[in-house]
């Protein structure tokens, strides 16, 4: 009897041994999910948009969307999340346009045909080279809106810590990849195995100026308990706008650029 209860213990040592090391050695796998293919913005009918390749330190190619802004208006710096790439965004670029805005959505390495690998140090550079960019074709700071959504947020907010624009805009965004781990994962030491955190509550208190976070009731991905944490962390000037009946990966048809629009329109000030 001592010896089967032995082996059994044994056993589920080395099964929760096997299950921490495939995790740990496989979890970039869990955590991005990229579209491969390469697709040019008139393949999927978006005109007026083009195709912008950064290159990184390592001489990697990065494949960005970018198009200009109406005159007045301000430029979108959007950084999407972790499934699919820039085209599967195509829907956003088109409702952001209509509203005279400029748009350019960061091309991740790894996705959407860029070369390099995911992970957040390499989001981290490419948000910055996408930065500079804009600074570079002209166009200001103040008038540039960092912009994420989903895991893009956690790019956002970091970029944001260390740059002032226009406004930060957060649209289902989490605190960490790590809480969001070791809900799912609440056997495992999350906290000891995560390559890639994404500590966005250690960075979105470093953020001074006008934020908006948009987050929908019924978000069964990131919940809105989520987005409520980062925005009590948060700085004034602040806006908190919860969708009634929205979920993760619908809040465009809730309105969202009208709510966008109406926070540009009449940001908040400091208290």
């Amino acid at each position: 009897m001592m010896k089967t209860t032995k082996n059994i213990l044994i056993a589920l040592v080395a099964g929760y041994a096997f299950l921490t090391l495939a995790v740990y050695l496989l979890q970039r796998d869990l955590v991005f999910a990229p579209s491969l293919q390469r697709v040019l913005p008139h393949d999927v009918g978006l005109f007026g948009v083009e195709e912008v390749t950064l290159i990184t330190s390592d001489q990697q190619r990065l494949f960005s969307w970018y198009g200009r802004a109406k005159p007045s208006q301000p430029t979108i710096l959007f950084f999407h999340g972790n499934g699919g790439g820039v085209s599967s965004r195509r829907g956003k670029i088109r409702q952001l346009m209509d509203k005279g805005y400029g748009v350019f959505v960061v091309g991740y390495p790894g996705y959407g045909g860029s070369e390099g690998n995911p992970s957040e140090d390499s989001f981290i550079d490419a948000a910055k080279m996408s930065f500079s960019y804009l600074l570079d074709a002209g166009i200001e700071a103040s008038e540039i809106v960092i912009y994420g959504a989903s895991l893009g947020s956690a790019v956002a907010v970091q970029l944001a810590a260390k740059h002032v624009a226009r406004a930060l805009v957060l649209e289902a965004p989490m605190s960490s990849i790590r809480e969001i781990a070791q809900s799912q994962y609440p056997f495992l030491p999350v906290k000891l195995l995560l390559k890639d955190p994404f500590l966005t509550v250690d960075f979105i208190g470093r953020v001074h100026f006008p934020l908006l976070i948009v987050h929908g009731t019924a978000d069964a991905v990131i919940p809105i308990s989520s987005g409520q944490k980062l925005f009590e962390l948060a700085n004034e000037p602040k806006v908190f706008h919860a969708v009634k009946d929205a979920g993760h990966n619908n809040l465009y048809d809730f309105h969202l650029v009208d709510i966008l629009h109406t926070f540009l329109e009449s940001p908040p000030s400091s208290r």
